[in-house]
This record gives structure tokens, sequence and C-alpha cells, in this order.
């Protein structure tokens, strides 16, 4: 059931003033006929239709604050929450949580990102990529199926060097690289 606005609550109380029934005013307003009975037994109490003030836990921000969080991130979409709540002080003069700059970002329309954490398409490897991609154009199905893609896992490459030292040969030398295609007989990184 939809709660009541203030000026529905004035509108309910001008109805049960008239003399309409408390069940008819709840039908009007579509919420229960407990509500109307709540806000009829505030305003004899009262004499208003406000809403108490409820006790509860002060927020950690001001409204100026919540504007640097925001500002900060429209600024820099990719900042994570935990960077600017180590950065920025509560009303209490305590670290925020990344909990709370989430929420004070959701309460704005934004959200937080996280930093793409893959490899690093610099102008190279996209001409890379794309004269592969060029090379295999005309490619079959059946040459398609030897092809093994990965979503860009780093890989720890093996490679023989020929290294003699005191008649022991073959040492292992190990490279990580981003593997992003391999058929049979090429690899490209």
């Amino acid at each position: 059931m939809p709660m009541l606005s203030r000026e529905n609550s004035e509108r309910a109380v001008g109805r049960l003033a008239t003399g309409e029934l408390v069940e008819q005013v709840s039908q009007v307003f579509s919420v229960h006929p407990s509500t109307i009975y709540h806000l009829r037994n505030r305003l004899q109490a009262t004499a208003t239709t406000t809403d108490r003030p409820r006790s509860g836990r002060p927020r950690v921000t001001t409204p100026a604050h919540d504007r640097v969080i925001v500002r900060r991130h429209r600024r820099d979409p990719f900042l994570p929450a935990a960077e600017t709540a180590r950065t920025t002080m509560g009303t209490t003069g305590r670290q925020l949580s990344r909990w709370t700059v989430s929420r004070r970002l959701v309460t704005a329309g934004l959200h937080c990102r996280r930093p793409y954490q893959g490899a690093v398409l610099t102008p190279r490897p996209r001409q890379q990529r794309l004269q592969w991609v060029q090379a295999h154009v005309n490619w079959r199905n059946a040459q398609w199926r030897r092809v093994l893609f990965s979503d860009e896992s780093r890989f720890v490459w093996i490679q023989r060097m020929a290294v003699s030292v005191c008649g022991v040969e073959a040492r292992l030398a190990t490279t990580t690289r981003t593997l992003w295609s391999v058929t049979p007989g090429e690899a490209r990184m």
C-alpha cells in the first residue's frame, strides 16, 4: 500500500471533516483503512498531519559532502567507491565507508564502476589484431573450429632457450602474456 503524501493527508482530513467514513476515504486514496485511522488519531493528538520526528542513526554526510562525492565521480566515472571513501571525511571526522559512498552515488543516479583490469590495447596490438582478422576473413567454419579464443586472461608463456651451461641444456624461461587467439601452428598475442 502506498503512503499518503502531505497533500493527500490534508485532503483525507478534509473528507473526514465532511463526515465521510474512514473506509470510503481509504478507498479514494488507495490506502489501508488503518492508515486513515492513524492519520485521524495523529490529527487529534497533535493538531497536525505531519509525521513526528523519528529516531535513527544520524547521517554521516551533509548535502555538501554528497555534492562533493557526486562531483568527483562525474569527473572520473571509473573512480572506485573505496578510493573516494578513503579520501573523504564524514561529519563526525571519521572516514566514510565505501558503502556510504555507493549509496550517495545511487541516490544521485550514478553507479560505481570498476576500472578495466585487462590488457591495454595500444595502437600496435590493435593493428596486429586488425591484420589477423583481415588475413582470416575468408575462413570457413571447419577452419574456425580449430581456433581457441580466450577472454584475454593472462597466461604463462614458456619458451625453450638453447643455452648450454656446464653441459646442461634447455633451461626454461617464462614470461606472462595475454593470449587472445591460438590456431594450430601459430599464436597471436
